[in-house]
This record gives C-alpha cells, structure tokens and sequence, in this order.
C-alpha cells in the first residue's frame, strides 16, 4: 500500500519513506541530536484521551529499556498534534520477511541463528514484564542487512487503540482469535514457531485466519 507524506517532525530531517506495515508505516530520518540516521515509526492510530497518550510514552518507554542485542533499540517516542503516535528507533532497511521472499527455503543453520536470537530477545522481554504479540517474519529486521533483530513491541502498546486489533493473521496464535484475545508468553512461543516454520518452508504454515480458528 500507499506511504503517506512524512510529517514534519521538530529535530529532524530527510524524512523519506521505508516500508508500509500493519498499520504503521516507517520512514528514514536524519536525527539532529545525536546526528544519526534512525527508523520513524507513524501508527494509524490516534490517541485522543490524555490518559491514553501518556499510557503510549510509558510503555514505549519500557520498551526502550530493553536493553538486549537482539531487540531493536528504541530512542524515543511522542505523539503528532493529530493525536498520531510515533516511535524513533534504530534503523534497519532489511526483513527476515524480505529475504525469504527472495530466496524461498532459507539453510536450517541460518534458520537456527534467527532462532536463538530473537528467543533470548523474548526471554528478556518476559523477564522484564513485555510481551510482543504479534510475532511475523516482517518483524524480524536484519541489522547491516544480516543479524537478526527483534522489532515490533510497541504494536503490543497499541492493542487497545489499532483500527487493525487482531494480530497478523498468518501467524496468530489459536487464542488470539478467541472472543476475549488473551495472551501470555506463550502466545509468542507460537509466533517465534510460526516465523521458524515460514524460513525453513518458504510459506507460512496457516495463510489466513479461517484455518487458525479451527484450531481453537
């Protein structure tokens, strides 16, 4: 779909489109201070209530403290006069998503790094109270175009305000599709499966949610 115009944000510049997900879409930017390229993440979403603003930087907030190699840093988050939410994170121009995409079946043994990568970055978010809950190849960036980094947490903050609510229905765990949507840890032990499945197969192991809800 469609990259909107970037906004004008204060303290940056060269905003230029990235990529369009699940009701977000992510520019490139030029931070002034510190001089840095960074990730602007811009959700389709808008808080309207001060109360769930200031939710939005809390949260964001205990995400950026997740401080693991394997878990993308975030530098810091606002809210657009419009009421849109936005996060600035590192930048990292690749997917796991994009490199299936091109060469299908990826090698068991780079399968098995992704693995043990973004399963210690899910351990220390347990560990710190964070849950990811919506775990997709896409989700999975390539820092320097080659090492697996865990990104997408703050869509977990969001839950409560995504037009979007249901996780990526490809990879959705059989309890999120349930009339009440709880999730725990284990909702992500799916999700990390689901992404193993994708790489090692070339395709998802469930292309839309009818077959994930017969699960349940």
């Amino acid at each position: 779909s469609v990259i909107p115009e970037p906004p004008q944000l204060p303290g940056f510049r060269q905003l230029a489109p990235l990529r369009r997900g699940r009701s977000v879409a992510v520019y490139r930017a030029r931070q002034h201070h510190p001089d840095r390229w960074v990730a602007i993440s811009l959700f389709d979403v808008r808080l309207t209530e001060r109360a769930a603003v200031e939710q939005f930087r809390a949260e964001a907030r205990a995400i950026g403290k997740l401080a693991h190699p394997g878990v993308l840093p975030v530098h810091g988050a606002d809210v657009l006069p419009d009421g849109r939410p936005y996060l600035v994170t590192e930048l990292c121009e690749g997917s796991l998503a994009d490199r299936i995409a091109a060469r299908g079946r990826l090698d068991p043994h780079e399968v098995t790094a992704v693995g043990l990568v973004v399963g210690r970055a899910l351990l220390h978010a347990h560990d710190a109270g964070v849950r990811h809950g919506d775990l997709t190849p896409e989700g999975v960036l390539l820092r320097d175009g080659a090492v697996p980094v865990l990104a997408g947490f703050e869509l977990s903050v969001l839950c409560d305000y995504r037009d979007a609510g249901e996780p990526t229905p490809a990879h959705a765990a059989p309890e999120t599709v349930r009339a009440d949507g709880a999730v725990d840890e284990r909702t992500d032990v799916y999700g990390l499966g689901s992404i193993l499945f994708t790489a090692l197969a070339g395709a998802a192991p469930f292309q839309d949610q009818l077959h994930v809800r017969a699960l349940v």
